[in-house]
C-alpha cells in the first residue's frame, strides 16, 4: 500500500514528463495546371509540352478531336466552279437514294440534308407524284466513273470536233466521250475514265492542248431505256420536281 509521501519508482516530484514530438507532413503539392507549366530543373526553367488529351468528351477530358478543317465547297459537276446556291451545305450529310421512274426508267439521287427523315419522305412524296418510286436496286444501272470535263475550245481557241475529242481520248487513254451542255447551255465534252486514273486522263488531256475545267466522279447509265412520249413527258416533269428540290445536288438517269 501506497502512502502519503512515499515516491513511486522512476519518478521524481517536480519532473516534467517528456513531450511527445509530431510529425508533420511537408504540405501537398498544388495540382497541376492546365496548359503548358515550367519546369525547373538543374537551376534553369523548362518549357513543359502541354498534357496531351486522351479520347472522350470535346474540348476536355478524353478529347483528341483538334480544330475543325475548314469546309470543303460544292462543285459543280459541269462547270468545275462552287454551286453558289448549294455550297453553304457542307456540313449536311451527303445522301444517296434509289428511285424508279416512268417507263422503268432507273434513277440514283444525291443529296445533302441535316435531316436524313425528312429528306427521304421529301423524295419519296415528289416520286410518288409523278410516276416513280423509291426502290433498291436502281445503282445495278449504273457505274461510277471519273469524269474530266473539257471546253469545246482548246488553247488556241480553236474550236474541237466530236471526233477529233474522240480521237484524244483514245490517246489519252478515257474509255468514251459525251456532248454535253452546262447551266448556261455552253457546249461541253465529257471524257469518262476510270476512276483510280483520273487525274492522269486530265493531265495528259491538258498535255494534248485541251482546256480541262473539273474533274468529277460521277454515275454513268451502262443500260438505257427507250420512253414512249407519254412516260418521256412524265420522266421530265419528275426531274424537274426533283432538280427544284433545296437537298438535291444532283441527278442521275439511264433515259436514252
Amino acid at each position: 500500500m501506497v502512502g502519503p509521501g512515499t515516491r513511486l519508482a522512476g519518478h521524481r516530484r517536480g519532473s516534467r514528463r517528456p513531450r511527445r514530438r509530431r510529425c508533420r507532413l511537408p504540405p501537398a503539392p498544388p495540382p497541376p495546371r492546365r496548359g503548358r507549366s515550367v519546369v525547373r530543373t538543374c537551376g534553369k526553367n523548362v518549357q513543359a509540352s502541354p498534357r496531351p488529351q486522351s479520347a472522350g468528351t470535346p474540348g476536355g477530358e478524353g478529347s483528341i478531336r483538334g480544330p475543325s478543317p475548314p469546309p470543303i465547297p460544292f462543285m459543280d459537276a459541269h462547270t468545275g466552279s462552287p454551286s453558289q446556291d448549294k455550297a453553304q451545305k457542307t456540313k449536311d450529310v451527303h445522301l444517296l437514294y434509289e428511285g424508279w421512274g416512268p417507263g422503268g426508267s432507273s434513277l440514283l439521287i444525291e443529296a445533302l440534308s441535316n435531316s436524313d427523315s425528312k429528306c427521304h419522305s421529301d423524295i419519296k412524296h415528289i416520286l410518288n407524284k409523278n410516276g416513280g418510286m423509291i426502290t433498291e436496286g436502281a445503282h445495278h444501272s449504273f457505274d461510277k466513273k471519273g469524269v474530266v470535263v473539257i471546253g469545246v475550245e482548246d488553247r488556241e481557241k480553236k474550236s474541237v470536233s466530236l471526233e477529233r475529242a474522240l480521237e484524244l481520248a483514245i490517246e489519252a487513254g478515257a474509255e468514251d466521250v459525251v456532248e454535253t451542255e452546262d447551266e448556261e447551255e455552253r457546249n461541253l465534252f465529257k471524257f469518262i475514265c476510270d476512276v483510280s486514273s483520273l487525274h492522269q486522263i486530265r493531265k495528259k488531256l491538258d498535255s494534248l492542248g485541251l482546256c480541262s475545267m473539273s474533274c468529277t466522279l460521277e454515275f454513268i447509265p451502262n443500260t438505257k431505256v427507250r420512253l414512249a412520249d407519254p412516260d418521256l413527258e412524265q420522266a421530265a416533269h419528275l426531274i424537274q420536281a426533283l432538280s427544284r428540290h433545296n437537298d438535291v445536288i444532283h441527278l442521275y438517269d439511264n433515259i436514252e
